[in-house]
């Protein structure tokens, strides 16, 4: 028997098995997309570094601006902004989303922590939510 008469088997067994992996990844990316609705609904243009800043406190709640700044890889100055146009006022002195708030850290005044408002945790409930239809 020819090589390529044996390899054919395997060949189609791979050919399978990518199209197997590129649906898993087509359905992972249609579930991103749905993840994402919700941010939409408070503004059509949602950018991706305030979507970023938020995930990352509704992830871990209660750090520091530089500790979410670090994570994102990010200045400590532009995740004040992304943070600050996500809580109730922007850095513009306009209404803000008012899904993230800031409070002083009782063992150390000089420290602001960051965390959900109501709004914000609602927000995760619809993502949630809509990964799950």
């Amino acid at each position: 028997m020819s090589s390529f008469k044996r390899s054919l088997p395997e060949l189609q067994s791979r050919n399978s098995q990518s199209a197997k992996s590129a649906d898993d990844e087509k359905k992972v990316l249609a579930s991103l997309l749905k993840a994402l609705k919700p941010f939409r609904a408070y503004r059509h243009t949602m950018p991706l570094q305030y979507v970023t800043a938020f995930l990352l406190v509704a992830t871990d709640e209660n750090q520091n601006v530089s500790e979410y700044a670090k994570r994102a890889g990010t200045s400590q100055s532009l995740m004040t902004r992304h943070l600050a146009d996500l809580g109730a006022v922007n850095r513009y002195h306009e209404e803000g989303f008012g899904l993230v708030e800031g409070y002083d850290d009782i063992m150390d005044r000089r420290n602001r922590l960051i965390r959900l408002t109501a709004k914000g945790q609602r927000l995760v409930g619809q993502i949630f939510g809509s990964l799950t239809t």
